[in-house]
C-alpha cells in the first residue's frame, strides 16, 4: 500500500519532515542494526503501514499546536441548526473524481430506505484510499439540495473535520443502520 501523495508532498515541504525521512532508523529501532533512514525505507518496503505510523507519530509530536485553527464562527440558533438533516448512510461505490480542481472523490451513499442513494464529491484523497471508503458508515447533510461541480451533481454533504493532514470523515464509532440521524 503505498503512502498517500499529498503525506509524500507535506512532509517533503517542510525542513523538519525532511530531516526526519533521513533521520537514521536504527535511532528510532535500536535494536534493529540498519543503516536505512526512513526515506529508503519509504522507498523499499512493500508494506508502509508500520513506517506511516512512525512518521505520523513524529509528524503530530512535532508539529502538534502549530495547526492553524479557524476562529469560531457567529452563534447560530437552535432552529437554524435543527434544520439541518444529518443521518448515517454506508459508502456504496467510490471512483476518482479526475475532473475536479482538487483532489478528490466520487461517492455514492446508502442512506437506507426512506432517503435512498445519494451522490457526493469529497476531497478525501489526503487520507482515505479507495478501498479504505468502501462500506464505511459517515454522516452527511442530506438535505442542502443538490450543487453542481463541473459535470458532477452533489447530493448531500459529507462531514469531516479538516486535520493538519487532510479531512478525517465523521462517523459512527458503532456499526447503525443506514438512515439514522445526527441527534
Amino acid at each position: 500500500m503505498p503512502f498517500p501523495p499529498s503525506a509524500v508532498a507535506a512532509l517533503s515541504s517542510m525542513p523538519l519532515a525532511v530531516d526526519l525521512l533521513k533521520w537514521p532508523f536504527n535511532s528510532i529501532a535500536p535494536k534493529k542494526q540498519c543503516q536505512y533512514s526512513l526515506m529508503s525505507i519509504f522507498c523499499k518496503t512493500h508494506s508502509h503501514a508500520s513506517l506511516w505510523h512512525i512518521l505520523t507519530k513524529l509528524f503530530c509530536h512535532f508539529f502538534s499546536g502549530k495547526v492553524y485553527i479557524a476562529p469560531m464562527k457567529p452563534i447560530t440558533t437552535w432552529d437554524s441548526f435543527a434544520a439541518l438533516d444529518i443521518r448515517v448512510g454506508t459508502i456504496i461505490h467510490v471512483q476518482p473524481f479526475t475532473e475536479a480542481r482538487k483532489a478528490a472523490y466520487k461517492l455514492r451513499i446508502d442512506f437506507g430506505s426512506e432517503i435512498g442513494m445519494l451522490r457526493s464529491s469529497a476531497q478525501l484523497k489526503d487520507n482515505y484510499f479507495l478501498n479504505d471508503l468502501l462500506g464505511k458508515q459517515v454522516l452527511a447533510v442530506v438535505n442542502l439540495g443538490s450543487k453542481q461541480m463541473g459535470h458532477f451533481i452533489s447530493q448531500c454533504l459529507v462531514l469531516g473535520v479538516y486535520a493538519a493532514h487532510g479531512v478525517v470523515l465523521v462517523a459512527p464509532c458503532q456499526p447503525v443502520e443506514n438512515g439514522c440521524p445526527l441527534g
